[in-house]
This record gives C-alpha cells, sequence and structure tokens, in this order.
C-alpha cells in the first residue's frame, strides 16, 4: 500500500460522512447491487422496500468479503477505514494489487464486511421504486424501475391463486 495521503484523506471522509449521514438510525440495511469489472455497488436503506437513501460505487475493487445482504447498528458504529498495519498485512496475505485502502463496514452480527479498492464515490439521494410526483432535491426514481412513462399499471391475468 503507497502511503498516499490523499487516499487516505479522501477514504476517511467517505467513511465519516457515512458515519454522520446515518448517525440517528436505529439500524441500516446494506446490499450489494452489483459487482463488475473492478467495481462494487451497494445501496443502504431504512426501508427497502420503497427506496434507498445511499448509492456506494468503490472502484478498483482488490477484495471483497461479506454476505450479499446485511444489517448495520449505526448508533454503534458503522465503517471504518482499516488501520494501515492491518490494511498492509492483509495485502500482504492475499497479494492485492496496490495502491489499495480497506475500508471495513460493521454488521449487527459483529461481523465484519471487507473491502479493499482504490476509491469510492458515495450518492445521498433517496431512490424511489415507485412512480410518485413532486420529487423532492435529492429525489429521484430508480431508472431500473419497471414502470412504463413512470407509472405504476397493476394487471390482473385472470388467473386462479394457486
Amino acid at each position: 500500500m503507497t502511503k498516499d495521503i490523499g487516499m487516505i484523506e479522501a477514504f476517511n471522509n467517505v467513511v465519516d460522512a457515512l458515519n454522520q449521514r446515518f448517525l440517528q438510525e436505529l439500524w441500516l440495511d446494506f446490499e450489494v447491487v452489483s459487482l463488475h469489472h473492478e467495481i462494487l455497488k451497494l445501496k443502504a436503506s431504512t426501508d427497502f422496500c420503497y427506496y434507498h437513501d445511499c448509492e456506494i460505487e468503490f472502484s478498483g475493487v482488490r477484495y471483497f468479503s461479506g454476505p450479499m445482504l446485511w444489517g448495520s447498528d449505526p448508533p454503534d458504529g458503522l465503517t471504518e477505514v482499516l488501520p494501515e498495519s492491518d490494511a498492509l498485512r492483509m495485502i500482504n496475505e492475499y497479494s492485492l494489487e496496490t495502491p489499495c485502502n480497506v475500508i471495513v463496514f460493521k454488521t449487527d452480527e459483529s461481523r465484519r464486511v471487507v473491502i479493499a479498492c482504490t476509491s469510492i464515490q458515495v450518492d445521498f439521494d433517496r431512490v424511489y421504486y415507485f412512480a410518485k410526483e413532486n420529487l423532492g432535491m435529492n429525489e429521484r426514481i430508480e431508472q431500473s424501475a419497471d414502470l412504463p412513462n413512470h407509472k405504476a399499471i397493476a394487471k390482473d391475468d385472470g388467473m386462479e391463486p394457486v
């Protein structure tokens, strides 16, 4: 791992922003959206039925260890940057390509989700999974939501329930 102060500072800024943003929540669930070509995308919410409040994109992913969905208790601590000595030990143990830094999410089962990557981007928009009019600032509709022309459609196909 290089002693890139800018990278370390950027990771610490993201961790601080995440911890501050969700400090007042009683719980927060995370879900892996995708992992493709060294890009890992997560979303976070207190209510995945209707929306999510945070999207996190990790670029240059060198290592990921964790479940596809996990919960956290933000008041007890949400995430941290792994101390440099622990990150170096992990980089050596797994022969990870450098430079990279390691971020750890704490789960409500006292486990850790570990991600080694080169950069992180966070978006705190509220993203709805249904059609909604009069969106406020930092609100939008999920792009992949199956809403033709942004309208929800209920269909009765005439089939009997099983």
